[in-house]
């Protein structure tokens, strides 16, 4: 195992290239990976558009187009899949770097918290400059901003931070019990009884009988389970280079966006999106959305040297467009939402919106990630190298 002498090599000089672009060991990454890391990436203020510009409570199910709700929420499902593959992708990445219970790996949480920390300021920043006069700063007080920032709530984003931070610290044990099965049907019966614990029953269970949940396992331990299911399969596909025809997974692929947005309007019973059946990321019908578009993708490679940089690039500012897409969310849609009156306004404000949200994320993304560096490695240094975190070493007999 390599010493920590060598994993904290300092730094004598700035790269551009390493430092801000974060291009390195190119030709051992796994392009796959990459490019599914940057459709994701791409795919959240895709989704968000839906999210603000009225798509779930503004239009009435049976009342508007039913053709034209089922075409758009077939689009806005398919991008919603955006943390599923997130989650696919690390566990897909761990086969590459297993999590083991040291000090080396939780070091590794702390650029994750200095990103939250600093995004995190700067939404107070901008919650305190653009408060309306007269408004209600009840949530605005410094217990209440401090809390928040504490929490990860800053931005609302923030939530997808708290979920990472839990599994991170479950990843060595997940890990340990995954790579102690010496063979692929013990490993196949661990994905299944992860799936079994989760995603399932979190469908199932939506489904009511006379008002009554058919209570398929503990809805309470499998709506918080669904995180380590999605790392499990892409453990598992990584592993053993699951392939299926891409017809085929285009098919089935179609099918479950087409039954996911079909569902919503025979369960809507007239009422909008959120009255009705739909799916979210612990549903088992977004999993295997998102595993079959993961399928489709995610062993992909090029040998072009200059495409594997630029998605190597952008693979590692992901996190940081996640939560900096907020500043333009609450920034752009003020404008635009009115504007939707119909859903053949859908285009035009998408073109108008997301492009220039993504396009601004990124740019902010390379600034606030030199940042990050700057702060993260004097404290992991320091955690790595100083004798209050060094473990006792034992002698083995």
């Amino acid at each position: 195992m390599a010493s920590t002498a060598k994993i904290q090599k300092t730094k004598k000089t700035f790269s551009f290239k390493e430092d801000v672009l974060n291009i390195r060991n190119i030709d051992k990454r796994d392009f796959g990976l990459d490019l599914v890391k940057v459709i994701a990436m791409i795919f959240v203020p895709c989704v968000h558009f839906f999210l603000y510009n009225g798509h779930y409570y503004y239009y009435t199910i049976g009342q508007e187009d039913t053709t034209a709700f089922i075409f758009t929420t077939v689009i806005r499902d398919l991008f919603f899949i955006c943390v599923p593959l997130f989650m696919l992708v690390t566990g897909a990445l761990s086969y590459y770097h297993p999590a083991d219970l040291s000090k080396r790996h939780y070091v590794k949480i702390t650029p994750i918290l200095v990103n939250s920390l600093i995004i995190g300021l700067l939404v107070i920043w901008y919650k305190l400059a653009t408060v309306a006069p007269g408004a209600d700063t009840t949530a605005l007080t410094p217990y209440r901003l401090a809390q928040a920032l504490w929490s990860g709530n800053l931005p609302s984003y923030g939530w997808y931070v708290n979920m990472y931070v839990s599994l991170f610290v479950l990843m060595p044990i997940i890990d340990a019990a995954y790579n102690s099965l010496d063979s692929q049907k013990k490993k196949t019966g661990m994905m299944i009884a992860c799936i079994l614990l989760s995603v399932i029953p979190m469908s199932v269970n939506k489904f009511k009988i006379e008002d009554t949940s058919i209570g398929m396992m503990p809805s309470f331990f499998s709506a918080v389970f669904w995180p380590v299911a999605y790392y499990v399969v892409g453990k598992y596909i990584r592993e053993f280079n699951i392939k299926v025809n891409r017809v085929l997974l285009s098919c089935l692929l179609l099918l479950c966006l087409i039954y996911q947005s079909v569902k919503v309007v025979l369960t809507g019973q007239g009422t909008t999106f959120f009255k009705a059946i739909y799916a979210d990321n612990g549903d088992f019908i977004s999993m295997l959305t998102a595993v079959c578009f993961f399928l489709m993708i995610y062993n992909i490679n090029t040998k072009n040297k200059i495409v594997r940089s630029i998605f190597a690039s952008l693979s590692s500012i992901t996190l940081s467009v996640y939560l900096l897409s907020w500043f333009c969310d609450q920034t752009f849609y003020k404008s635009i939402t009115p504007t939707i009156h119909t859903f053949g306004d859908y285009p035009l404000a998408f073109l108008k919106v997301v492009p220039l949200t993504l396009l601004l994320s990124i740019l902010a993304a390379y600034v606030v990630g030199v940042l990050i560096k700057l702060i993260s490695r004097p404290i992991m240094s320091f955690i790595l190298n100083h004798s209050i975190f060094k473990s006792k070493k034992t002698t083995a007999k």
